[in-house]
This record gives C-alpha cells, structure tokens and sequence, in this order.
C-alpha cells in the first residue's frame, strides 16, 4: 500500500527527518528520530499519523502497518484500492484515535481485536453520556469550565471509526462495545454485513462474538458517548435492540434498505424514547412492523423521522406537540390507518410530511367535489399543508360527506 511516484516512501530513510521537506508524504511525526537516544528501531515509532486518502493505493494493507505503527493516533487511507482484509493486528494501535478505511474494497469480517484500539484510556474512564454530563453541570456538581468534557474526552480513546464503502461480510463483533469513547461509527454500504448465516459452521470461538439474534449487538448500548451511527445499504437484518436505547448520545441514526441490502424486522422498541438528543431517524425500506411507539415523543429534538416503506401497522400516535422541531416525517408506504392525530397543527417547522392517502380525510373533506391533482392513489406527495393548516381542514368542511378515496384519487375514465 506504499505511495510511489512523486509521493514514494523510500523505506532507507527517516520518515520523519529534522528537516520536515524530506519528511514522507501523509505523515505526522512526534518529533525527529534520535537514535542516540530513541535507539535503532525508533523510526517508525515516531509516526503519529497516516493520511493518505485519494492516493490510487492498491494492494492489501500489510500486517506489518500495525506491527511497527503503533503510536498511531490518525490512520486515513480513504478513497483507494486497497484489498484484503483488516489485519488482526489493528488491536495493536492503543493509542488511534480516528480510524478510516472508507471506499476501498476491503473484504472479510471486523476483526474482534478491535477492542483495543485506543485501550490507553482505561475501560470505564469517562465513560459518560450527553445527558449526565449535562445533568451533572445543572446539578453543579460539575463544574463545565472545567475542560474534563467534551475537549478531553475527544482526545481520548478511538473517536471515529469508519470502514464504509467496502465489502466487509459478518457481523459487527460483540468487542464493539468495549470501544467506550466511540464518538462516530459508520459501517453503511457494505452489502454482505450484517447478513443471516454468518456464524454457519463457525466454532464456539467465532460464535461467541459474532452469533447473536439482533441485527447489531446488544454491547452497542455500552457506547455512551456515540453521536453518529450510519448503517445505510448493508445487509442488517433479525430485530433492533432494546439496548440501542441505552446510547444516549446518540443524535443521527440511519439504516436505510433496499431489496437487496437491510431488511431489518421486528419493532421499533419502545426503549427509543430515551434517545431525547437524536435528531434524525432514518429506517426507510425495511421490513419493520408493530405499531409506532408513542413512546417517540419524548424524542424532544428529533428533526427528521422517516420509516417510509415497512410493515408498520395502527395509528399514528398522537405525539407532535412534544417533538416541535419536527422538519420532515415520513410514513408513507406502511400499513398505517386512521386520520392524523390533532397534534399535527402544533408543529411550526414542519416542511415535509409523507403519508397514506388514508390519512388525508380533512383535505378531502374541505375540497368537496374538487379533486385533488398530483395526489393518485399510490403516489408519495408531500401533505404539509395538512399540518400548517390542519384546523381550518379538519373544523370547516365544504360538505358533511368527503368522496371516498376512489372518488378523491382515481383517475377518471369512461363516457360523460
């Protein structure tokens, strides 16, 4: 994976000489290598960053990278051609604090020894969540000019993991949740991860840490301080755990699907309500159904909600009156019934809402005998105006009988 051409790393000099001009290309070194006193081996010692993103490397990443890197704190090799896989021996970077492999085609599964990454800090070490660290401060018990979060906790531990764009198999390892000060994680687009059948003839050993029944591993709730998650267009599937609820940090979440890729089932559990700092819920084409908990509104600062395109069932809970910075929410495509809840006309910053033609009595109603163009039956249209406008539609109605929806959407045909 070494550069050539006008970046080549020539392996018989210091990478990180007193004169930084002949420093090799993409990386960040501590200090010059002394051998006088850092002695033979110090070189690569000294490397404290590899950055070497949009680079044209091809080849695998050799075992020897984390072998002799081991004072790592930034590895960014994104926007290659790498092959192969991760190297066990990635556990050895305890002191990494960003990891990216990100469009590459690495292959094969996550490796378990991932639980060391950045182990310098000690396991349960400010291990704190958004809203302690701010219940705390209220309380005055922490002071927060004190600088122990969030400007230390971001230089502590492995912050940022990202091995998106890939071709990763398996399943997320259960180690995951020993990775306390993960800050981001993002392991959307590889479509063979998170797959049935990724334990088939594995030994007790594997199965230990890969065989579970939730589409991601219950130790995930463990990251408390994990802000970012991004699982888009990979291949999770069984049911979403309760546990997710315990990561209270957590402000974006998507999980997209397709045919092809997620197709995760089961419910949206109930546990989800903690999440009061997630702003954005993204589930769109998977195979979720039950009905969606009212438990959501205390979601208090979520801005996008979108399940467009599962099996959900029941009415839409009468919740927006407690989640009023509600841009966008989307539910169309779902087996939802019954008109929208009262709470709707509450919401001010309402841009975009994607429903069932079912809910849309009140605009029916209050057009009588006009049909409603761009709105046929099966076609996704943006009914925001139902809830900026939700009390004049639902309280004054221009007939006491609104068409049904074959009267309001359907095209028309046949003789006059």
């Amino acid at each position: 994976m070494y550069p050539d051409g006008a970046n080549a790393w020539d392996t018989n000099t210091d990478p990180c000489p007193p004169n930084p001009s002949y420093q090799w290309h993409g990386c960040a070194c501590v200090d010059p290598c002394y051998t006088p006193i850092d002695g033979e081996d110090c070189q690569l010692g000294r490397i404290t960053g590899i950055t070497l993103t949009s680079m044209g490397l091809v080849g695998t990443i050799p075992d020897s990278t984390f072998d002799t890197l081991t004072n790592l704190t930034i590895f960014d090799v994104s926007f290659n051609s790498l092959s192969g896989t991760l190297p066990t021996q990635i556990g050895k970077l305890r002191n990494v604090q960003i990891f990216q492999v990100r469009d590459n085609q690495l292959s094969g599964t996550i490796p378990t020894e991932i639980r060391t990454m950045g182990s310098h800090v000690a396991p349960d070490e400010l291990a704190m969540a958004l809203e302690d660290y701010e219940a705390l401060v209220a309380a005055g018990e922490l002071n927060e000019t004190a600088g122990i979060y969030p400007e230390d906790q971001e230089a502590m531990g492995l912050s940022q993991f990202d091995i998106s764009h890939n071709r990763f198999n398996g399943t997320i390892p259960t180690t995951i949740g020993e990775l306390i000060n993960l800050q981001a994680v993002d392991v959307s687009h590889n479509t063979e991860l998170g797959a049935d059948g990724c334990c088939d003839n594995a030994d007790s050993y594997y199965s230990s840490f890969y065989g579970y029944t939730s589409t991601i591993p219950t130790e995930m709730g463990q990251l408390k301080k994990l802000q970012v998650l991004k699982m888009d267009f990979s291949r999770f599937m069984r049911h979403l755990p309760s546990e997710i609820g315990m990561m209270r940090s957590l402000q974006f979440w998507r999980m997209k699907g397709t045919f092809d890729t997620n197709q995760v089932s089961g419910t949206i559990p109930s546990q989800f309500g903690k999440l009061k700092k997630l702003t954005e819920f993204f589930v769109e084409n998977n195979t979720l159904s039950g009905t969606i908990p009212s438990e959501i509104g205390s979601m208090t600062k979520i801005e996008m909600f979108s399940a467009q395109d599962n099996k959900l069932s029941g009415t839409i809970p009468d919740i927006f009156d407690s989640i009023p910075a509600l841009s966008l929410w989307d539910t169309f495509g779902n087996k939802l019934y019954g008109d929208l809840p009262p709470s709707i006309e509450s919401l001010g910053s309402l841009n975009y809402l994607y429903i069932q033609n079912e809910h849309t009595d009140p605009l029916r109603n209050h057009f009588c005998k006009q049909r409603i163009e761009e709105s046929a039956n099966g076609r996704k249209h943006n009914w925001q105006v139902l809830g900026t406008e939700y009390f004049s539609y639902k309280k004054v109605s221009a007939c006491a009988n609104p068409y049904d929806l074959a009267g309001a959407f359907d095209r028309l045909s046949g003789d006059v």
